[in-house]
């Protein structure tokens, strides 16, 4: 074999091998590259953690402030006399002032605040008693309030408001010291519809049930 042959072979290896160094050159540029944007991207992260962080630390400073000034403020509040109305600053002072003990009133004065607060009791309805001529002069049996309802609203087919009832009974000779019979009827009403003795209809009145 010639001489030229092996030297084109060598040329050939030369190419192949300059080729592999170049596209391993470019590989690696672009593995540096890359990295390096990684490094700037982390970088840029880092300082803007430390800027949060710092930001952090300066709202945490100022808001011990603000706890050591309502702290402060609080420790005022308490250290006030509302006796005598001034500061009391020895906080440290074992003794405390006695509270004044509070003088005798008279007994006029003690009789009226009670008299003042103690509501007074509402007299019982006096029943009715109806007396009947009779050879014994023996009263007839005591009717309650509902029974005189009873009778007006049997005696009457259509319902009837509680003013017209209070008026019906009154006239069947029912004596009382209510001065607002119609709202003591209505009392009674009340309690005759819980026992389903009686029913209101709307618009209407009350009748019995």
């Amino acid at each position: 074999m010639s001489n030229d042959f092996f030297d084109q072979v060598l040329d050939i290896s030369r190419q192949v091998t300059a080729r592999l160094v170049e596209q391993l050159e470019d590989a690696r540029q672009k593995k540096l590259t890359g990295m390096q944007r990684d490094l700037q991207k982390l970088s840029e992260q880092r300082a803007r953690i430390e800027a949060e962080l710092a930001q952090a630390q300066t709202q945490f400073l100022q808001l011990s402030e603000t706890i050591n000034g309502l702290h402060q403020e609080i420790a005022t509040i308490e250290s006030y006399d509302v006796r005598s109305g001034i500061f009391n600053t020895s906080e440290t002072s074992a003794t405390t002032t006695p509270t004044p003990e509070p003088k005798p009133r008279p007994a006029a004065a003690r009789r009226e605040k009670v008299a003042k607060v103690v509501a007074p009791t509402p007299e019982p309805e006096v029943p009715n008693v109806v007396d009947q001529p009779t050879n014994d002069h023996v009263p007839e049996r005591v009717k309650t309030l509902k029974e005189y309802i009873v009778m007006v609203l049997e005696a009457h087919d259509k319902p009837m408001s509680a003013q017209d009832i209070a008026d019906g009974v009154l006239a069947l000779g029912y004596v009382t010291k209510s001065k607002d019979f119609r709202n003591t009827v209505k009392g009674a009403l009340g309690e005759m519809r819980a026992k389903k003795q009686a029913k209101h209809i709307p618009t209407k009145g009350y009748v019995l049930a």
